[in-house]
């Protein structure tokens, strides 16, 4: 064991595959992060067109044009729109909005409220029926990732033993 630790051929392997993990790790968190950020910043867009739509027509849009806002934020996002939020919450996050804006007067505030209210109630079987189930094949993909790095790490290091 003591002759291996001195031989440099090993340390160098070895340190190259601590390096090359942990720089996986990191460079995999990252990518963690950046995505949620696209999450969080597609239901901020989703939900300030919805406000911005229901403060001008006074009206609460059909679960539909929800879907299709969701959608089309998706796509500008380049994320699936099943990683969005349903439409239930982003009239949730609407309502949370319209409570929490000072600008608005307290008549305004509950005519709002009532009118998304309503039609939460009435959408509210039909949006749990349009909903899809979140994509669970994320685990995977990364374990594919993280197996890939390690057999193109060893089998480099074979290369080098042998050339």
């Amino acid at each position: 064991m003591k002759n291996l630790l001195n031989n440099s051929w090993f340390v160098n392997i070895a340190c190259s595959l601590i390096v090359g993990f942990i720089t996986f790790i990191g460079s995999t968190f990252v990518k963690i992060i950046r995505h949620h950020h696209k999450i969080a910043d597609a239901n901020r867009l989703v939900v300030d067109q919805l406000r911005t739509f229901i403060v001008n027509s006074e009206e609460v849009p059909h679960i539909d044009i929800i879907l299709s806002l969701r959608r089309s934020a998706a796509r500008k996002y380049n994320l699936k729109p099943e990683e969005l939020l349903d439409p239930i919450s982003y009239l949730e996050d609407v309502i949370s909005e319209m409570v929490g804006n000072v600008y608005l007067s307290a008549e305004d505030q509950r005519q709002y409220l009532v009118l998304i209210n309503t039609s939460i109630q009435k959408e509210k079987i039909k949006l749990e029926n349009t909903l899809n189930e979140p994509d669970k094949n994320t685990k995977k993909h990364m374990a594919m990732e993280l197996a890939i790095s390690f057999f193109c790490a060893i089998l480099s290091y074979i290369v080098v033993f042998f050339i």
